[in-house]
């Protein structure tokens, strides 16, 4: 179970993290949100993306070498928990969103806390 909850997490990391550093305004046309494509606004959006990408890279990594498996799931629950989290915060104070994002939080939550759940479960300690 540790394996495949770290592979699904760091994989939809990856991608999500992909297509916002690469294809930008792909990601917020289907959460309808609107983008600016100034380069300064484009670069404030990359970067997250960029962000996403190698920390998800490092949560694939545990699925594959055991004793990065709960640092990299300990990362994923706060990673993804931390998204989830703040959209959520977002709905009470701004308002709901567009279907889209609700169901990005809604996967955000869901893998936030399947990571913490194998936190949980694996006994080693986390590698510093």
């Amino acid at each position: 179970m540790r394996r495949v909850i770290l592979f699904l997490a760091g994989v939809v990391g990856v991608a999500v993290g992909s297509a916002v550093l690469f294809v930008p305004a792909v990601v917020h046309e289907s959460s309808e949100t609107g983008l600016v494509e100034t380069p300064g606004v484009l670069s404030e959006i990359r970067a997250p993306g960029a962000a996403l990408v190698v920390l998800s890279a490092f949560i694939l990594s545990g699925a594959f070498r055991p004793h990065l498996a709960r640092a990299a799931a300990l990362l994923g629950a706060a990673l993804y928990l931390s998204y989830g989290l703040a959209r959520a915060f977002s709905i009470v104070v701004d308002g709901a969103p567009a279907s889209g994002v609700l169901v990005a939080m809604a996967a955000e939550l869901l893998l936030g806390a399947a990571c913490a759940y194998v936190v949980i479960r694996v006994r080693e300690p986390v590698v510093a």
